[in-house]
Formats: structure tokens, C-alpha cells, sequence
């Protein structure tokens, strides 16, 4: 896709050393830990050793995926931009970002309250869920983002949700009605 001066393919570690360590330095990201004195050309010359933070080019891929999805976008919509082959991948690496943490309780302050202060619905009983049932640990079908996967059923919770465990043995709390049975149609 990108070509070096003279028509080539790029190196990574020229640009690395050429590009991406300089501008972390100039940016304030890298920062000098240390000074040594190396001998260059039979010179002795002092130079800095920096910490360039964990920053590489994959760095970027990653902030993508985060800004993407904290601007609303789905794991559906990220998986494409980042040309993920599965979507699984994806939750993997930002399932974190999507599902942690609680908050604070006053959170449902405005989750359970109507323009003028009252509760927006009645306490009642939790729905029964709509899953048929499944003894914890059978495989089961998800429903997620637009995509049906496979996972582990873990439980139910009240409210109508279900636990399931992803491949990646991150546990995720769903909607009852979008995890069916293997056998179910």
C-alpha cells in the first residue's frame, strides 16, 4: 500500500526509528529514563535512553477499535473497520470496553425515572426467561451483533438476562431471548 522513497516496500524498523519514535518523543509520550556514553565511529558521545511506553504501530489499531466503540459504534462495525476475519476476535480484544465496568448506583437514577422525577415502571416480578431449558455448561447459540455464535451457558439472572462464557472465558450478561438452545430452530 505504501511504498518508501525509492519505490520499495517499507521496512518496519525504519520506520519505527524513523517515523514513530520521533513523534512519540515530540509528543511528550517517550520520555529520557537514563543517559549512557556509547563510543560511535571511535567517539565517545553521550546519548539518551528513552522510554517509548509500549507504543508501536498496533497501538493505533487499538485506539481505533476504542474510539470507534466509545463513539457508539458496535462490535459489528468495529470488526469491519479493523478487517477482523471473525467477530469473536474483536470481543476478545474489546470486550472489556463494552462490558466493564458497574458504574455508580446513581446510574439508576435516570435509567428508572420519567422527565418529572417518578419511577418510569412499577417494580414486578422478573420475567420468566424465554430460553428453554439448558443445564449450566451446554453450548448454545447468541445472538450478537447481527452475528449468531456459539458459547457457554453459565445461568440466568433475574430480569430476563443470561450468562454465557465466551471462547475467550470472558462471562457476558445477554438478553434471554437472543441464547436458543443448539437444537432449537
Amino acid at each position: 500500500m505504501f511504498r518508501s522513497a525509492t519505490g520499495g516496500p517499507l521496512i518496519y524498523a525504519n520506520v519505527y526509528n524513523r517515523v514513530l519514535r520521533p513523534a512519540l518523543r515530540k509528543s511528550g509520550i517517550a520520555v529520557v529514563v537514563d543517559r549512557r556514553t556509547v563510543i560511535k565511529r571511535g567517539t565517545e558521545v553521550e546519548e539518551e535512553v528513552w522510554d517509548y511506553q509500549g507504543v508501536a504501530f498496533h497501538a493505533f489499531r487499538k485506539a481505533c477499535g476504542s474510539l470507534l466503540l466509545a463513539h457508539g459504534k458496535s462490535l459489528k462495525q468495529v470488526q469491519g473497520w479493523l478487517r477482523h476475519s471473525q467477530l469473536t476476535t474483536t470481543m476478545n480484544v474489546y470486550i472489556h470496553q463494552v462490558d466493564d465496568g458497574l458504574g455508580g448506583a446513581d446510574a439508576w437514577d435516570e435509567i428508572l425515572t420519567v422527565g418529572d422525577g417518578r419511577a418510569s415502571c412499577p417494580r414486578e416480578a422478573a420475567e420468566p426467561s424465554m430460553l428453554a431449558p439448558v443445564p449450566p455448561g451446554d453450548r448454545v447459540r447468541v445472538e450478537w451483533e447481527l452475528e449468531e455464535i456459539e458459547a457457554e451457558y453459565v445461568g440466568e439472572q433475574a430480569g430476563g438476562k443470561v450468562v454465557i462464557r465466551l471462547d475467550s472465558d470472558d462471562e457476558v450478561t445477554v438478553p434471554a431471548d437472543t441464547v436458543h438452545a443448539l437444537d432449537e430452530d
